[in-house]
């Protein structure tokens, strides 16, 4: 499973805009201030040329919720920063951060699920399978809370009866909207006849695997909408953004090519099943 922070990560070390340390002391205790002895002597402008935000994965307690506020001020002598809005405590030593330039932890947290929505189910996706269990003189079953894209299938499978890891693909089906419609249908035993269907779904965070090649497309994505975000938000250095966008769509079908699995065979559909000898359909498995 891929937590937002991990995929967060990928997208500013593809960003170049990759920055995470702890902090070294106790903050003011109106929580104003963050201070860390790893930004000591570094220069403002590398920070706050734009707008830098600090983030807090869990709060500045460690066992809250998400914070996030933007930096107004460094003084680089003792390493502390400076935020117009207090977080909600003090943020105490040894506190893990992330600070994020020109875009917010919670743009790129955005821009990931933006883009896993407009991957899932074609270049990012989860192969599976769903076993059905027929009903005497019923053609027709309701696929759709099974959760396959677009509702579509790639084979359909009649399970053997002695051996469920044993199967055998078959032909005379379709699906008809959200239904999926059998041509013919066997005696149905004593014990029911189980068809299993193959399909794939969208993926979601918690299939994904950190470092893996369907994060790395994503991530690429991920940060071709935050670039496409800021061409719009920024027409006067549209140029820039436009040329970093250029680029990154180059990794991404880098990445397309290198990482994209191939998925299950689609069943080819053919009319011949339906003029042959129903006794000849593909029913009988060992």
């Amino acid at each position: 499973m891929a937590t937002d922070a991990q995929l967060r990560e990928q997208v500013s070390r593809d960003m170049g805009d990759f920055f995470q340390s702890t902090t070294t002391a106790n903050g003011s205790a109106d929580g104003r201030t963050l201070v860390d002895a790893a930004l000591v002597d570094e220069v403002p402008q590398d920070f706050l040329k734009r707008r830098a935000y600090v983030s807090l994965e869990e709060g500045p307690t460690g066992s809250g919720s998400f914070e996030e506020r933007r930096v107004s001020r460094m003084i680089e002598q003792t390493g502390e920063l400076h935020f117009p809005r207090d977080f909600s405590a003090q943020v105490p030593t040894s506190r893990l951060y992330e600070m994020h330039t020109n875009f917010r932890a919670l743009d790129k947290d955005a821009a990931v699920d933006q883009a896993l929505d407009l991957l899932g189910g074609t270049i990012i996706f989860q192969e599976t399978d769903d076993d059905i269990t027929l009903v005497t003189d019923q053609f027709d079953y309701d696929i759709s809370s099974l959760g396959y894209f677009k509702n579509e299938l790639h084979q359909v499978h009649r399970v053997s009866d002695q051996d469920t890891e044993v199967t055998t693909e078959f032909f005379d089906w379709d699906v008809r909207g959200t239904f999926l419609h059998l041509y013919t249908l066997p005696t149905i035993p004593a014990t029911a006849i189980k068809i299993r269907v193959f399909g794939i779904k969208k993926s979601t965070k918690a299939n994904l695997v950190v470092n893996s090649g369907d994060v790395l497309i994503l991530a690429a994505r991920a940060v071709m909408i935050l670039y496409e975000n800021a061409i719009a938000e920024f027409p006067e250095e549209a140029q820039l953004w436009a040329g970093l966008h250029a680029s990154m769509a180059q990794r991404f079908a880098e990445r397309i090519v290198r990482h994209f699995k191939a998925t299950i065979h689609k069943s080819e559909f053919s009319e011949a099943y339906r003029l042959s000898d129903p006794s000849d359909i593909h029913w009988n498995v060992p």
